[in-house]
């Protein structure tokens, strides 16, 4: 898939109906805290706002263990993601949990993984992107490659 296809995935699913709040692609979380982590990466804690029964609304607290780390994916889906994009992610999660604003979060494939001895509302995320489409921020965070 070349950049410009990713980016109009990417798009789309910012567009409100794949990112509709009982949507599997997309939710909306209040940011409790964002940490830096070592190694290089942040651990991401968030609520579900608001909670539900299907995953990963029905967690309590929902972690998110992000670094960027794009080193096993080919130069095309490397190129279809940046760092620069990935910091800016960062950054508004920051300034939500400041704010006290809800983030919109969606996903681009397998956007999280399981870890080894964590329970299932703790996920590991190797790119997150900050998209806006239309005036509406999002977060989609990618596993594999796009």
């Amino acid at each position: 898939m070349n950049r410009a296809s990713v980016v109009s995935l990417i798009i789309l699913l910012c567009s409100g109906a794949a990112l509709a709040d009982d949507g599997a692609l997309g939710w909306t979380f209040e940011v409790l805290e964002v940490a830096e982590s070592v190694p290089e990466g942040h651990i991401i804690r968030l609520r579900p706002s608001p909670p539900g029964k299907r995953f990963p609304r029905s967690c309590n607290t929902f972690v998110i263990y992000s670094i960027f780390d794009v080193s096993g994916w080919s130069p095309t889906g490397q190129s279809a993601v940046s760092r620069t994009s990935h910091d800016r992610a960062i950054k508004a999660l920051e300034q939500a949990n400041v704010s006290d604003r809800l983030i919109r979060l969606g996903t681009f494939g397998n956007g999280f993984a399981a870890m080894a001895e964590k329970s299932r509302c703790e996920v590991a995320s190797l790119v997150l992107q900050y998209v806006v489409r239309k005036g509406n921020a999002a977060i989609i965070s990618f596993y594999d490659e796009p």
